[in-house]
């Protein structure tokens, strides 16, 4: 499956991949959280990520393990999921595990502007709101920079 998802990632890549944006970011040691990891394989973020920095090899497989019998929603028109109201919250020890990846996080790579994979709370969805700033949007690929360091939430 790598190499049709990675031909697909090279597709969001393709525009961004001259800007000056994603050259400092692929050149540095921070740390890269992402929807889809192989966005992540196909810009070579994957070589030498930084020491606890989390590496989410199948967001959907960690969903469908996490929440059984729940698929994510799916993408409106905007690429916003269209919230399924008979699913109920999400187990509490999902939104902590993504809050931990999220908290350790530098940046967030998504290939929507609110993954479907993420089970976002309206407490994590307020947090990563302060804590992360769009910092470019281009071809499908949404960019967030940390730059608040507050401690996210605990679902209980």
């Amino acid at each position: 499956v790598l190499p049709q998802q990675a031909g697909y990632a090279r597709s969001h890549l393709r525009s961004a991949a001259n800007s000056n944006f994603l050259n400092i970011l692929m050149a540095s040691d921070q740390c890269v959280v992402s929807d889809d990891a192989s966005v992540l394989v196909t810009a070579d973020l994957y070589q030498r990520p930084p020491r606890g920095c989390p590496i989410v090899v199948d967001p959907y497989g960690v969903f469908l393990a996490s929440w059984p019998g729940h698929e994510p929603p799916s993408l409106s028109m905007g690429r916003v999921p269209i919230a399924v109201s008979n699913q109920g919250p999400p187990p509490p020890s999902f939104v902590n595990e993504w809050a931990a990846w999220l908290a350790r996080a530098d940046w967030v790579l998504q290939l929507s502007q609110i993954s479907s994979y993420i089970p976002w709370t309206p407490q994590l969805r307020t947090w990563f709101s302060h804590d992360f700033h769009l910092a470019t949007s281009r071809s499908g690929l949404w960019i967030y920079h940390h730059v608040n360091w507050t401690v996210p939430p605990v679902d209980r």
